[in-house]
């Protein structure tokens, strides 16, 4: 089993093409050996909204690799598209103003659908998810990881 979590920003990456690297070139190559390896599930942390025809960099980017992977044909194929990341420790000021504005947003019952995941509950989730959903590909949304 293959859990694929790795992804960066654009500002941290420094360029799209080094962000592709990281979100698309070494994910993908992972699914590659682990399907060469015999590895049969993959599961794969996504983003919301993510579609390879996006016209959006970053959602094409991450639909591109969720098409990707679903071409190596893994057995089991689950993909999470979570929303913003509840971080604990992050140093980034701007996902700190996010988070504050979307609990606001969330606490009057704004937003809902872009409530910020806390990755403690995410990886939990992840580790659950083989167990619980069945071979073939699975799509869960952000709605459904909370519920899940």
């Amino acid at each position: 089993m293959l859990f694929s979590c790795l992804g960066t920003t654009l500002k941290d990456a420094g360029s799209k093409t080094a962000q592709w690297k990281i979100d698309y070139e070494i994910p993908a190559r992972f699914g590659e050996i682990a399907r060469e390896k015999g590895i049969s599930s993959y599961v794969l942390v996504s983003s919301i909204n993510a579609c390879s025809k996006s016209k959006l960099y970053y959602p094409r980017m991450k639909g591109a690799l969720e098409d990707r992977i679903a071409e190596l044909a893994f057995k089991q194929y689950i993909i999470f598209r979570p929303g913003m990341l509840n971080r604990p420790g992050t140093d980034r000021l701007a996902e700190k103003i996010i988070l504050q504005l979307l609990r606001a947003a969330n606490s009057v019952g704004m937003l809902k659908k872009h409530r910020a995941l806390p990755t403690p509950l995410l990886a939990g989730k992840l580790a659950k998810a083989p167990k619980m959903l069945p071979n073939g590909q699975s799509l869960v949304e952000l709605n459904q990881i909370f519920e899940f």
